[in-house]
């Protein structure tokens, strides 16, 4: 369990590093800042007022409004 424990540290850091990296670009969901020094680990996100790209993507598939150019272009803009 402590081997878990530090993959998924390891993981979040990952993804820290990676968000830090994204931050300039419009399309992406902004961090503003993250806490590593003690368990749990934290990252402090934008607010995505309209929720994610993937929920968003499932809703038009439901309603029958999944165009997949528009699913390219979604994709192509993140």
């Amino acid at each position: 369990s402590g081997h878990l424990n530090e993959e998924v540290k390891a993981d979040f850091l990952a993804e820290l590093y990676l968000m830090k990296s994204l931050s300039s670009h419009r399309n992406v969901v902004a961090m503003y800042g993250s806490c590593t020094g003690q368990d749990p680990y934290l990252m402090l996100m934008e607010f995505a007022v309209h929720g994610d790209l993937k929920s968003h993507l499932m809703n038009l598939r439901e309603r029958g409004e999944n165009d997949s150019q528009e699913t390219v272009v979604y994709t192509i803009h993140i």
